[in-house]
């Protein structure tokens, strides 16, 4: 099928990436996105006032996964990394600033050595982290379980509390309890069946593994900050109609044809690519499959904040080797982790000045209760107790994300296959994309917008 019209629904990463893959695939095709807000890049923001570059969203791409960087760098795009002098971050736990023990990956030690010389756990916490040397296995091929309980019976309590948890959660945002091992770290479960001790797996893994291809930072962005890339794939799509404040209210089936409704109108479609969040894509096909629909709705999504800040550059001295601090659940500080941007970052032509990002929001609270001001004085009191010398930041912006990561919770890959299988059978011109399917980073939206785009032949 060479013409026809097709609709996406939702202007994210995941939209934006249909639509271009969508045009490269029909390109006698009339293309529609629709977005329901008054603007396109979803969850990627970049705020550079000033000439300054401060993130809202994310603020950056995992170059080893190639589909966003290949997509950035076939718009015109050049990537940045970086900065070289910058490695690992520090754990802020109970008023101490301690490093990041060497060989911790993914939250799981790999170097024991490095682990036991670490002042972030005690004796006993280090102790039990060495029984995973001698446990038998716990997981089963063919079942999953929540990553937290595969990580506590192999490492003990503290590992997971103090380590692994808030390196996790810099990604998922999520109940480290709660979360899928299946869905977000399967690899852990490979390294116990093969070798038993997943310690002695990693290491086994790493002398195994070829020499990486993938040269420099393992992260990238963009002079500009990463809204560039949303910016200009819009920009690139001149034969794509983008409309904004265009949020659709259903969606019905009638002779092979996809009839989109928003307000008034009615636009028909040959194709239509669902890239909202699952709860969205949820309401809109409540009425042609219900089973998708319950599957869908059941994915959390916590709320999130990122408060971002300016400094003069003598009002703070945060260290340049470090990117920032991991703050695991403690009493009396909400903050999840802060970023020190202009060292982890050398954005081409900024100011000076020091540049920080602070994260809040856990999976069961409600930041977002906290209005504007109220998290703007949270973060002053919180960094006042982490830096007693701070000045006040001349630049302040608290950036909201309602509905901010979908929540790989124990079973989702199982799910979200029979949901895919179920929607092919049941509306064969309607395609899921998004974050919420399987893997949470610009380059997974990427890929499954891309797939769900071959999905409609």
């Amino acid at each position: 099928m060479t013409n026809g019209r097709y609709v996406v629904v939702g202007g994210g990463i995941s939209g934006l990436s249909a639509a271009h893959a969508l045009g490269d695939k029909f390109p006698d095709a009339e293309i529609v996105l629709l977005e329901a807000s008054a603007r396109i890049g979803g969850k990627i923001i970049t705020d550079r006032t000033g000439g300054y570059v401060l993130e809202g969203g994310p603020d950056s791409i995992l170059r080893r996964k190639p589909e966003a960087i290949d997509l950035a760098t076939g718009l015109g795009l050049t990537p940045i990394g970086t900065n070289p002098g910058t490695r690992g971050a520090f754990i802020y736990y109970h008023g101490r600033f301690f490093p990041i023990p060497v060989g911790i990956q993914a939250g799981i030690p790999t170097d024991i050595k490095a682990l036991l010389k670490s002042r972030l756990l005690s004796w006993s916490g280090k102790f039990r982290a060495s029984l995973d040397f001698v446990l038998p296995r716990i997981t089963d091929r063919d079942q999953d379980m929540a990553l937290g309980r595969f990580l506590r019976y192999r490492f003990g309590d503290e590992v997971v509390d103090r380590l692994a948890a808030p390196m996790l959660s810099g990604i998922y945002a999520g109940d480290i309890d709660q979360m899928s091992l299946e869905a977000t770290f399967p690899q852990f479960k490979d390294l116990e069946r093969d070798s038993r001790s997943v310690v002695l797996g990693s290491r086994r893994r790493q002398r195994l593994a070829k020499p990486s291809t993938t040269s420099g930072s393992l992260f990238a962005s963009f002079p500009r900050g990463l809204e560039s890339l949303t910016e200009t794939l819009a920009e690139a799509m001149t034969s794509v109609e983008i409309r904004y404040n265009a949020p659709v209210d259903r969606l019905e089936s009638q002779d092979n044809i996809v009839q989109v409704r928003l307000g008034d109108e009615t636009i028909e479609a040959d194709g239509v690519v669902l890239a909202v969040p699952a709860f969205v894509a949820a309401s809109l096909i409540q009425d042609v499959s219900p089973m998708v629909a319950h599957v869908l709705r059941e994915i959390a999504y916590p709320n999130l904040a990122v408060v971002g800040a300016i400094y003069a550059p003598d009002a703070i001295n945060v260290p340049d080797h470090k990117t920032g601090f991991l703050v695991p659940r403690q009493p009396k500080i909400q903050m999840t982790a802060g970023t020190y941007v202009s060292s982890k970052w050398h954005y081409p032509g900024v100011p000076e000045g020091k540049v920080i990002r602070a994260f809040y929001g856990h999976a069961g609270d409600d930041i977002l209760r906290l209005s504007d001001q109220e998290l703007s004085d949270l973060y002053h009191q919180e960094m006042s107790t982490i830096f007693p010398k701070i000045g006040k930041p001349f630049y302040q912006r608290v950036f909201r994300h309602p509905s901010a990561i979908p929540q790989y919770q124990v079973g989702h890959v199982r799910k979200m296959q029979a949901a895919l299988t179920q929607m092919r059978q049941d509306w064969p011109r309607v395609v899921l994309a998004g974050a919420y399917i399987d893997g949470v980073g610009i380059p997974d939206c990427v890929r499954r917008a891309r797939l769900a785009v071959e999905e409609l032949g």
